[in-house]
């Protein structure tokens, strides 16, 4: 399958939250074209609750001024904006979006529906992308395999899934990274690979490598931004045919800045458990994202878990009471909740 262009010279990778990256066009002759970054921060509103979103993309510096803002606006109207759009600062070396996961770590699932019909072993090219950020040590991506949920979060819906999936992009965009926050809290995020495009796993012949455009993705998804070290992963333009498969030393660096250091040998094991007293305990969830059901099921010394919401509501989980009381469907890492107990018990935590 030839590589598209579908803006002539122009070729653009945007993320919204998190940048792409892009691929000089295999049937040209000439040297690869250079590539420049441009974006902007969208402020939107889901389900009643605020969050921002981030778009980046990397285009062809020969592109009009006019041809970027007729990109950039086509792929802000996919989302339900409060404000007007606002341009991105540029980047320097390694560079954190305003996102982070609360507890380190997130699921991630692939659909498949759509993909190359000649491309195989793609799922392990993804897989493999996911645990080159896993071996430094400090994050961790959790392969939940297959999944039917789709890539909502890249055209204004979320659905609690993080699904990477592949679907045809408009304006030569190669690969998109949805992610979305509240405050400095990531929520969600879909990734859209664009299915046209010459996609090669490591064959050795020219085209666009899956594994390193993906890992690039993958390092928007933890929330990192662009850097200017040419060696890092998250360096902001891509030749096709390179095979840019391993973190450099600015990428770990950016890694652990945001979510800290690997554990050294030695090191004190991470609590299993937290303990709660009788009556109203104040805290923040130190657990992974769950139903409060799930999480207090093995405990009928809790009684009722409440939590503020982002309009100022009160949401209340009560053990054994109908749903619609129980409005209060997932405890999120990070987030403070009353949590009342009937007497004093240890809760494990789940990782």
């Amino acid at each position: 399958m030839g590589i598209r262009s579908k803006l002539g010279l122009a070729a653009v990778a945007a993320s919204a939250l998190w940048p792409s990256l892009l691929a000089a066009p295999a049937a040209r002759a000439e040297a690869p074209a250079s590539y420049r970054t441009a974006g902007m921060m969208l402020q939107v509103e889901r389900n009643g609750t605020p969050y921002t979103v981030v778009i980046e993309m990397l285009i062809e510096s020969e592109v009009s001024e006019e041809a970027v803002a007729t990109t950039l606006r086509g792929i802000a109207a996919r989302f339900p904006l409060t404000s007007e759009p606002t341009v991105n600062a540029a980047h320097d070396a390694f560079t954190l979006d305003a996102s982070r996961w609360p507890d380190s770590r997130v699921a991630w699932a692939y659909n498949p529906t759509g993909r190359p019909a000649a491309l195989g072993g793609e799922r392990d090219a993804v897989a493999t992308a996911a645990n080159s950020w896993n071996a430094a040590g400090a994050f961790s991506f959790v392969d939940a395999g297959a999944t039917g949920a789709g890539t909502g979060g890249c055209h204004g819906a979320t659905d609690g899934v993080n699904t990477l999936g592949w679907a045809n992009q408009d304006g030569s965009v190669l690969a998109i990274t949805c992610g979305w926050y509240s405050g400095a809290r990531s929520t969600e995020f879909d990734m859209e690979i664009d299915p046209d495009w010459d996609w090669t796993i490591g064959s050795g012949r020219v085209g666009v490598d899956l594994q390193s455009v993906v890992l690039h993705e993958f390092g928007h998804a933890l929330g990192l931004a662009h850097s200017d070290d040419r060696n890092a992963v998250m360096y902001s333009t891509y030749l096709t045919g390179t095979l840019r498969r391993e973190l450099a030393h600015d990428d770990v660096a950016a890694l652990t800045s945001m979510y800290g250091a690997a554990p050294t040998a030695g090191a004190a094991a991470a609590p299993s458990t937290f303990a709660l007293q009788a009556g109203a305990n104040l805290l923040t969830w130190p657990s992974a994202h769950v139903a409060p059901a799930q999480a207090f099921s093995q405990h009928p010394e809790v009684v009722a878990v409440y939590a503020l919401d982002a309009a100022g509501r009160w949401r209340q989980y009560l053990p054994g009471a109908p749903a619609y009381v129980n409005d209060l469907a997932v405890l999120e890492p990070g987030m403070p909740y009353w949590v009342l107990a009937s007497a004093s018990v240890t809760v494990a935590i789940q990782r």
